[in-house]
């Protein structure tokens, strides 16, 4: 039925198909962005045609229907120039006059009439829409989104933007995550006097048009505006004319983010760029890192706010994260970890987030939720859980009849499947072979007659718009393989952009960005990655472990010796991306976060932690491949994609039992390993013992009554281990013959303590050197004994055959009667007893730890085979990590017996990666040239050796000179492995060998533990400083007179650093000491290996010389503290001397050379 008459439908018609062709071929994304194709004549003519009718308003209705472009059009158009900054409430009459040519009133049924009409013609011209119901105001929230932003306030926005690109940066144009990050945070600076209707477009400009549209004209400020954004682009333009560079290079924006179970703040890339955070109140300063740095909100647990700025000022950001600590309060996450909303139990409004993944973190545990809800921390109390939302669903949380509703934005969504690997920070990448595309459509966008879908691939492997058709199913599902369109890709990495598109229209629906791996045919249990052609773009110097195998066309990772290796790859655009990946094996990181800082510590398997509580450490587990966590009834997966499973140790500490505290790990089809041991710390708050009339009495004050106890005892002589059970005054026990020992509890005392009493009758146990240890259970809860500074309580108890308790003497005299093999078993189980730090209240009963360990050492004669094997991996043992970090061993094997560092290279090699870098002196011979050809040596040590033209045709090197060698470490320069030192996980492993990021390493282990060691270890410390401040002037020759004159410099190489204007300090002055001796004692060590003499020399200078006023004991501590503290500088130069005194002493041709 006409609507107007012929002459005006047919006006309209040719109008329509005008506007459309406009909006087709535009990507301009609001439809008041177009007014100026929309002349005042036809302004004119449609109020004129729109007022002859009966009905204004039906026929407005109708003719939204009929010509959606035009009418459209016309009422945003007057919403664009009239809109003023009244509020909503102004909105309607600028309607109105749309309709009517004057302001009316329209009744709530015509509004909702005209909304929905004006929506569905949104849609059908391609354009965005607000989200039904979304707000209060959610119509006249429509009007104004499509609005855009006014062409008068153009240039103000590009000059804000301009300004805010000067603090932090840009984004790529073709990464859709950055631009919407860099176009919220600068929309967050968007105040007065720029109008409510430029902040909110900004804001609703969901595909970032004015921010792609300002980085393209950046990057062609010479170049004039052209195609259907010009008018906008010319405004732009000229705003922005005469800009100098942008620093800096790369986004610098702070975010919130949910990083690996935890909320923190995520600093972005920039080396030593000062950061200020401000978590509600408390202040606290960082500096930027190479890769973006993550500071854990720990201070409060539950922070309110947050403001993260510059130190100077010029750049901050607030968030807003808890409002209270109430219990009804939840954060959400997007499917990359960032904060999206935070909302509460009934609230008001539903909350909206974008469809796809989303994380909650709750402060309560809902209701009958379907999927998983996992309690992530007890105190306070909060829960995380996982949803996948399509376009428009909702899902509803519950606790009781409160209730919190968040839907997902009714917009398509894209998605990658195919084989993929995930870094262990969080990025990823995917292979080309396989590779697919998801997606799903609203259904109200598919109801609407708009022809069809396609897909447009963009990127700089792509040499134009590559088109797919796509046809979604009834539900709005659609699937695409994507791996026939990309195999005329270069081979390499490159960021891979997808565009969801209408068949004839430009402008996107949505976007999606991901890393590609062009010629990736496949990835084997995430470490061996196939390759139709290796990559082309890989960058080797940035890459780290990583060995390309050219012949079979693969990429796998270098050594095991490292826990991680690393991808590096340089861009079209010359940026560097980088992934990490863990190598085959479990292996754990403990990350302990305290005022911001992350300090992390690589956990060794079997190792001991403990668990509180209210603990803010987690334990990060590294697999290869997946597989199952149990703990008890505790039971949890490791996830094959990122390969990592992060666990909270406080949420653990509920299911410690007795005999049911180790940690394991099983692989699909596999058998259990165990990881660790875990144990909950009770402090003591008194403690006596004595032993009389048979019975062994320990006597206990602790803080509540237990509610039982557990007595773990292993005689140390044969191995034997007894687990008691005790209960609280059990009468019957006294009178059971076969009881080893009862609990006496007492009640509470006016000091608030309550007394316990153990009792064992010594009799009734068997002979031999008995270590015992005690678990209780306070409420609910079991764990170890400890005092204040959660040192451990153990007691000890040496019985004869008799049944009677004797004397260390009679037990030296058990050992004295060992054979060799009998020996290092015992030595092994008293060595790891010793590791632990003993509360001083407890040493005293089992002092004779040390008497039987000192004579066992001294029984022990050089030999190889698996006694040298054994006593190298002791050696390499640290504390357990439970102990204070200023605690180390009181006894050290190599300062006892160091022969173990002096054997023959070949009687290392079973050692493997367990006694440090000892297990590579096997590897350290002929044909040494080799070791440089083959990367298995860092190059840097070549240049020590006077012959190095030669030995890059295979010539042996000789002729080394220390001198030389320190020059050339300190002359390379490496910037570009910062990045790699700052990283815990990292170790030096092949190809690093011997070169300067290896000393980097070694030197800042060494500061590392010195300054750890500085709380405490006085007399240890002062010993040893006395040690090196002795050996200051000792030349190498003085010990190994056999040695040849060109390498008598056994100074050590140094701090790497030039002398400050002042002198060194004290701290350089220890450390410069410590470097001197630990390369002396490693080059006699070397030397010993050679012929007997020098390790003799060095011992008779020790106890005859330099330290003849200390005794023996005093001694071996000196020397255990330098091996402790410098543990990675002393193995660096046993790996130096070895292959130095291989190649100009051990070489039956040894050329006479000047050097």
């Amino acid at each position: 039925m006409p609507i107007f008459s012929s002459a005006n439908e047919i006006w309209l018609l040719h109008t329509e198909q005008a506007l459309r062709q406009q909006l087709d071929i535009g990507d301009k994304p609001f439809l008041g962005l177009y007014a100026d194709l929309f002349t005042q004549t036809v302004r004119v003519r449609l109020r004129n045609t729109l007022a002859g009718l009966r009905d204004p308003f039906q026929g407005f209705l109708n003719a939204l229907q009929r010509w959606p472009a035009v009418f459209a059009s016309h009422l945003t158009a007057h919403v664009v120039e009239g809109y003023g900054a009244e509020g909503n409430a102004a909105v309607y009459p600028y309607v109105t006059a749309a309709l009517f040519g004057d302001a009316r009133e329209l009744t709530q049924a015509q509004r909702d009439k005209l909304w929905r009409a004006y929506r569905r013609a949104c849609i059908r011209l391609g354009l965005d829409v607000v989200p039904a119901h979304s707000t209060t105001a959610y119509m006249v929230a429509e009007y104004l989104h499509q609005a855009g932003v006014p062409m008068l306030f153009v240039p103000d926005l590009a000059k804000r933007m301009l300004k805010y690109a000067a603090l932090a940066g840009v984004p790529e144009s073709d990464d859709p995550d950055g631009v919407v990050l860099w176009q919220g945070a600068m929309a967050e600076r968007l105040g007065p006097p720029v109008p409510l209707t430029v902040q909110r477009a900004v804001h609703g400009d969901i595909n970032g048009f004015y921010v792609r549209l300002f980085l393209r004209l950046l990057k062609e400020a010479d170049s004039k505006p052209s195609g259907t954004d010009s008018t906008i682009a010319a405004a732009m333009a000229e705003a922005i004319a005469g800009h100098g560079p942008i620093h800096p290079q790369g986004l610098s924006i702070p975010k919130v983010v949910w990083r690996d179970d935890w909320l923190g703040i995520e600093l972005p890339p920039g080396d030593g760029t000062p950061w200020v955070v401000d978590v509600d109140g408390q202040i606290h300063h960082y500096r930027g890192a190479t890769d973006t740095r993550f500071i854990p909100f720990d201070c409060p647990p539950l922070p309110g706010s947050a403001k993260v700025s510059r130190r100077d000022g010029a750049l901050s950001k607030a968030f807003s994260l808890w409002d209270d600590g109430r219990n009804n309060r939840f954060l959400a996450f997007d499917s990359a970890g960032l904060l999206c909303a935070s909302g509460r139990l009934n609230a008001e409004e539903t909350l909206l987030i974008d469809p796809g993944m989303v994380t909650l973190v709750t402060r309560f545990r809902p209701d009958e939720y379907p999927g998983e809800v996992t309690e992530i921390s007890p105190d306070p109390t909060l829960y995380w859980l996982a949803a996948d939302l399509a376009p428009g669903e909702t899902l509803a949380l519950r606790r009781g009849p409160a209730e919190a509703l968040l839907t997902a934005r009714g917009r398509p969504t894209l998605a990658f499947y195919g084989a993929s690997f995930r870094g262990v920070g969080g990025n990823e990448f995917y292979a080309s072979a396989g590779l697919g595309l998801r997606g799903q459509v609203p259904h109200e966008l598919l109801t609407e007659p708009s022809g069809g879908l396609r897909l447009v691939l963009t990127g700089p492997g792509v040499d134009s718009e590559l088109e797919i058709p796509v046809t979604p199913g009834a539900d709005g599902r659609f699937e695409v393989d994507l791996e026939g369109v990309t195999q005329g890709f270069r081979p390499g990495l490159t960021r891979l952009g997808v565009e969801l598109r209408r068949t004839e229209i430009r402008r996107p629906m949505a976007r999606l960005a991901a890393y590609l791996w062009f010629g990736l045919q496949g990835i084997d249990d995430r470490v061996r990655f196939r390759c139709a052609v290796l990559p082309s773009n890989l960058d080797p110097d940035r890459c780290d472990n990583l060995a390309v195998d050219e012949t079979r066309q693969e990429i796998s990772y270098r050594s095991d010796a490292k826990r991680f290796f690393r991808f590096a790859f340089v861009l079209v655009s010359g940026r560097s991306v980088q992934f990490a990946g863990a190598v085959p094996g479990a292996f754990m990181i403990l990350k302990r976060f305290h005022e911001g800082q992350v300090e992390e510590t690589p956990v060794r398997k079997g190792a001991v932690l403990a668990v509180r509580g209210n603990s803010m450490e987690v334990l990060d587990i590294y697999s290869s491949q997946g597989g199952t966590l149990t703990l008890g009834r505790w039971r949890k997966e490791v996830p094959s994609g990122p390969g990592m499973r992060r666990l909270h140790l406080s949420s653990l500490a509920e299911y410690l039992e007795p005999g049911q505290n180790r940690l394991w790990f099983q692989l699909p089809g596999g058998t259990p390993e165990p990881l660790m041991e875990l144990v909950t710390p009770h402090q003591v708050l008194g403690m006596t013992t004595d032993t009389k009339g048979g019975l062994l009495r320990v006597r206990l004050n602790l803080p509540t009554a237990a509610e039982a106890m557990r007595c773990s005892a292993q005689d140390l002589l044969t191995g034997r281990t007894l687990e008691l059970d005790l209960l609280c005054n059990e009468a019957a026990a006294h009178l059971d013959r076969s009881t080893l020992g009862w609990l006496s509890c007492g009640e509470r005392r006016e000091t608030g303590q309550f007394p316990h009493c153990l009792e064992f009758p010594l009799e009734r146990w068997s002979g031999g050197a008995w270590l015992l240890r005690v678990e209780v259970r306070l409420h609910g809860r079991w764990g170890a004994l400890v005092n204040e500074r959660e040192d451990i309580y153990a007691w000890g108890a040496l019985i004869n055959d008799a049944g009677n308790s004797v004397t260390q003497h009679w037990l030296l005299g058990q050992t004295d009667a060992l054979d060799l093999a009998k020996l290092i078993t015992v030595f092994k189980r008293v060595h790891k007893a010793l590791l632990a730090c003993y509360a001083p209240d407890a040493w005293h009963g089992i002092m004779w730890l040390e008497a039987i360990w000192r004579r066992l050492a001294r029984r022990l004669e050089p030999v190889s085979g698996q006694t040298l094997t054994e006593l190298v991996a002791l050696d390499a043992l640290g504390p357990p990590l439970t102990a204070q970090v200023s605690w180390f061993p009181l006894l050290s094997i190599g300062a006892a017996i160091p022969w173990c560092y002096a054997r023959e290279s070949v009687a290392y090699h079973a050692i493997g990666g367990r006694g440090g870098l000892l297990g590579e002196l096997c590897r350290l011979r002929a044909p040494l040239c080799q070791l440089f050809l083959q990367q298995h040596i860092e190059q840097t040590l070549a240049i020590g050796f006077h012959n190095v033209m030669r030995m890059q045709k295979g010539t042996p090197p000789c002729g080394f000179s220390l001198k030389r060698y320190r020059a050339a470490l300190f002359a390379r320069n490496i910037d570009d492995a910062w990045s790699r030192l700052s990283r815990e996980d990292w170790r030096p492993t092949e190809g690093d060998y011997l070169g300067p990021v290896h000393w980097r390493y070694a030197l800042g282990t060494l500061q590392q533990r010195y300054r750890a060691t500085l709380a405490g270890n006085e007399a240890r410390r002062g010993w040893a400083m006395r040690l090196v401040r002795a050996f200051r002037s000792r030349p190498l020759a003085s010990f190994a007179p056999g040695i040849p004159a060109h390498l008598h410099d056994a100074d050590g190489l140094g701090l790497m650093i030039t002398m400050p204007a002042g002198g060194w300090d004290q701290e350089q002055e220890n450390l410069l000491l410590i470097d001197r001796t630990l390369c002396l004692f490693a080059s006699v060590c070397r030397w010993e290996a050679r012929g007997a003499g020098p390790l003799s020399a060095w011992q008779q200078t020790l106890r005859q010389g330099l330290l003849s006023d200390f005794d023996v004991q005093a001694q071996t501590q000196a020397v255990g503290y330098l091996l402790y503290v410098g543990r990675d500088v002393f193995e660096f130069y046993l790996m130096l001397w070895e292959l130095v005194f291989a190649a100009d002493a051990d070489a039956a041709d040894e050329e006479s050379v000047d050097v």
